[in-house]
């Protein structure tokens, strides 16, 4: 039996921006369960995931003002 392990090695910069006038949301939390992962947006509000696999990943967006917003990302 031989087993192939999958290359994780895409990048995926997420930008999360407000709705009302576009400028970046800095510190929104981002969750995405499927690889266990978590990260607040920096200043500009983006957040960058490194080492991810090919695959359809539900994104949860966490925002103060704004709450929460799911949406899904194809990484291909």
């Amino acid at each position: 039996c031989v087993a192939y392990a999958q290359p994780c090695s895409y990048h995926v910069s997420l930008f999360v921006q407000d709705p009302h006038d576009s400028v970046g949301v800095a510190e929104a939390e981002v969750l995405v369960a499927e690889i266990r992962y978590k990260a607040i947006t920096d200043a500009t509000g983006y957040v960058h995931l490194h080492s991810v696999c090919k695959g359809t990943y539900a994104i949860l967006l966490h925002e103060e003002y704004h709450g929460d917003t799911t949406f899904w990302v194809d990484v291909e």
